[in-house]
């Protein structure tokens, strides 16, 4: 039958082992290799390969573990932003993030402090309106709100001085005081309009317009709480987007026979003046607001010479001329017929001399 060659078993029952058989030696049995190149795992062999993860962990609260199979156990520090600018943000190592709201105090008893969670602490102006317009309403920074009590004397011998708590000072021309006479309160035909939405116009009795800021009647979006009012009724008072502006009024009644100007109590002042002349060639007296005439007022000049002062030459000249004439005509009339013409002539500016008289007096009229 001839020889026979059977394999001989090399397995040892160890799953942690690789066997096998080398013709020169025989068996041959090496411990098996568990590494899955994965740093984030332990790697062992019981009954076979076992890979057990890792536990990344510093014991810092305030650091995110993770781990990565090539470089293995990261600590990143973590981020304690909430995305609240009212929050001061920070982190303890033992309890990790803590976010304490943030005391919005710029230590001025003038202010209001406020926080919003997008920009963070800001203030705006305390309101010291005490709702009276007899008083001067201002914060001190030492003491706070003051209401100080206004003076509404004018200054003026001929007028009774007193504070309405609506509309503030008044000022009330009286004839009853020694030494003044009656005066044409303006009131009767001013009309007064600041054209502010704003404002409460009214007219006070022999002073003029009176515009009062009223903020209840303009609350610009953003602007709720804030008193823009500058006590000045010359100034238009807005607000907007927590910040007053207070805008100079315009006084302009389009009168050129006017001076305007503004009083910061008592409003637009608008004063006639004596020596205004108007469209017509007239001037416009200051008290009874007549016109007056007079051939001095023609303004038209020729050559630095007023066209009343052109015309008198003239008639000067014809004058002349008809004297010269007449008296030649008297003196040739008899001998020389010739001359009747010349006689014509002198009716003609006779005539001329009339008409320029008749001219002249329309005109002073």
């Amino acid at each position: 039958m001839g020889c026979v060659y059977t394999d001989i078993s090399c397995t040892d029952d160890d799953d942690c082992t690789d066997e096998r058989c080398l013709p020169d030696t025989g068996c041959v049995t090496t411990d098996k290799d568990c590494d899955d190149d994965n740093l984030c795992t332990i790697d062992s062999c019981e009954n076979g390969c076992i890979y057990t993860w890792i536990e990344c962990s510093d014991g810092d609260e305030c650091t995110i573990d993770t781990c990565s199979p090539t470089s293995g156990c990261q600590y990143k520090s973590k981020s304690c932003d909430d995305q609240n600018a009212c929050t001061d943000d920070y982190c303890e190592r033992e309890n990790g993030c803590v976010n304490v709201e943030k005391v919005c105090d710029d230590n001025d008893i003038c202010t209001r402090d406020i926080c919003n969670v997008f920009t963070g602490c800001y203030s705006l102006p305390i309101c010291c309106d005490d709702e009276d317009a007899c008083t001067d309403d201002s914060c001190v920074a030492e003491l706070g709100c003051i209401n100080i009590k206004k003076d509404c004397d004018d200054m003026r011998k001929c007028t009774n001085d007193y504070c309405d708590h609506e509309i503030g000072c008044v000022n009330v021309f009286s004839p009853d005081i020694p030494g003044c006479k009656e005066e044409t309160d303006p009131c009767v035909n001013l009309k007064c309009n600041d054209y502010d939405s704003c404002t409460v116009d009214t007219c006070v009795p022999f002073v003029g317009c009176s515009y009062k800021y009223d903020q209840s009647l303009c609350s610009p979006e953003g602007c709720v709480g804030i008193d823009c009012d500058d006590d000045d009724v010359c100034t238009k008072d807005l607000c907007s987007n927590n910040e007053c502006t207070n805008e100079p009024i315009s006084c302009d009644d389009d009168d050129d026979c006017t001076d305007d100007s503004c009083d910061p109590k008592t409003g637009c002042i608008h004063i006639e003046l004596s020596s205004c002349q108007t469209p017509e060639g007239r001037f416009r007296n200051n008290t009874d607001f007549n016109f007056i005439s007079s051939s001095s007022t023609t303004s038209t000049t020729t050559g630095g010479l007023s066209t009343g002062v052109i015309i008198a030459i003239v008639i000067a000249i014809l004058i002349a001329l008809g004297i010269i004439i007449g008296a030649i005509v008297a003196c040739t009339k008899a001998s020389n017929p010739d001359l009747v013409q010349t006689q014509n002539y002198t009716q003609m500016f006779d005539q001329q001399l009339d008409t320029s008289q008749l001219d002249q007096q329309q005109t002073s009229h």
